[in-house]
């Protein structure tokens, strides 16, 4: 099945992230994992064994982030009125309360085996209208990570690529220092 990632049309009305919560609450999308994306519900794919082994090595590289950070894994972002994606990775501000949905980060992560498209298209505009300082594409594919880098909220002012035998590390954290090789899986 395709999914299209084109805005809805004038005769549907985009869905609300208030609504979408109510429904999530209420147990509609039990069986499914979809996200909200500029007020469309979108079906996200299963997980290979590649991408989960590649989140799981990320998650353990970045358990030396200071007090001040949280590490959030497949947590709901709330990245506008419309839009509550579920990246793969979130480095946000730490806090004792129980916050369920956080609306600014210094870096959002998604690994991407078969989403590409949407990763590099939807998601990087999304996250560049967004309180989002960085965004990084983990290219399983490709054996590479698509850093995009934010300074006015509305595009990405720098995008570089890093390769294996390389390394990268996020802006608010320079001392972090992550070697591709340490997360990228060796097989395409």
């Amino acid at each position: 099945m395709t999914w299209t990632t084109e805005p809805a049309s004038e005769s549907q009305r985009p869905l609300k992230r208030t609504e979408y919560d109510q429904l999530v609450a209420s147990g509609a999308f039990t069986d499914e994992h979809v996200e909200l994306i500029r007020g469309r519900i979108l079906r996200t794919g299963p997980q290979g064994d590649r991408h989960a082994w590649c989140i799981q090595r990320l998650t353990r590289l970045f358990r030396s982030l200071p007090a001040e950070a949280d590490l959030r894994v497949q947590s709901p972002f709330a990245a506008s009125d419309d839009s509550e994606p579920e990246p793969d990775l979130a480095v946000v501000a730490a806090r004792d309360d129980d916050y369920a949905h956080p609306s600014a980060a210094s870096l959002l992560i998604e690994v991407s085996d078969d989403s590409r498209r949407r990763d590099l298209g939807l998601k990087a505009d999304l996250y560049a209208s967004a309180d989002v300082r960085e965004y990084w594409v983990v290219d399983l594919k490709a054996r590479c990570v698509v850093v995009h880098r934010y300074a006015d909220g509305s595009r990405a002012t720098q995008i570089t690529t890093v390769r294996p035998g390389g390394s990268v590390s996020p802006v608010a954290f320079p001392d972090l220092v992550l070697p591709l090789d340490a997360f990228m899986p060796v097989t395409a």
